[in-house]
């Protein structure tokens, strides 16, 4: 009898033992559970803030494509200025044209048009003064359509470049996030 009641003892005990073992593992599951739910919760906030972020970037990329377009077309009025100095430099050609004939017929006047030649040369000297002046800004115009070019040509390889990454980068963010929510959903 002894015997049974130490042998019942000892089942009781390890009944107690197997008990708390299992409260103990109930409890560690529940905490688990809870820590995968938080898993989940931050990936799926982090999937949630990837896509807004690719969202936001999108629009920024496409603001700043219509900015470049925008630009492009202000850039192009440079070459209104071109025309504005092909016109002058045509002016000043048919004023030196003017100032030839009238130092031709002060000429013809004798001592009378000698007044008259004086003008016509300063005519002549400012027209060629016009002349090199509209060549410079010509060539000033050429270097800056240039440089605009290129500008928007850097500008839209860096816009290209920015939006690849960022793309590769949300894309494997939102891979990570979506691995570590898939583990999460397993585990629970």
């Amino acid at each position: 009898m002894e015997e049974c009641a130490a042998s019942g003892q000892t089942v009781a005990d390890e009944l107690e033992i197997a008990t708390d073992d299992i409260k103990n593992l109930r409890d560690n599951t529940a905490k688990m559970r809870e820590y995968t739910e938080n898993i989940k919760k931050d990936a799926t906030k982090i999937i949630s803030d990837a896509q807004l972020e690719r969202e936001k970037n999108t629009k920024r990329m496409e603001e700043l494509n219509q900015s470049l377009a925008n630009a492009g077309t202000n850039a192009s009025k440079i070459e209104l200025v071109t025309e504005m100095t092909n016109r002058i430099a045509e002016i000043a050609s048919q004023t030196q044209i003017l100032s030839l004939n009238a130092r031709i017929e002060s000429a013809r006047a004798g001592e009378a048009g000698k007044g008259f030649a004086v003008v016509a040369g300063e005519i002549n000297s400012l027209s060629e003064e016009i002349t090199r002046t509209v060549e410079e800004i010509n060539q000033t115009n050429h270097m800056v359509t240039e440089a605009v070019k290129e500008l928007m040509n850097e500008t839209n390889r860096l816009g290209n470049i920015l939006k690849s990454n960022a793309e590769e980068d949300y894309n494997s963010l939102t891979l990570v996030a979506e691995k570590y929510n898939s583990t999460a959903t397993e585990i629970n």
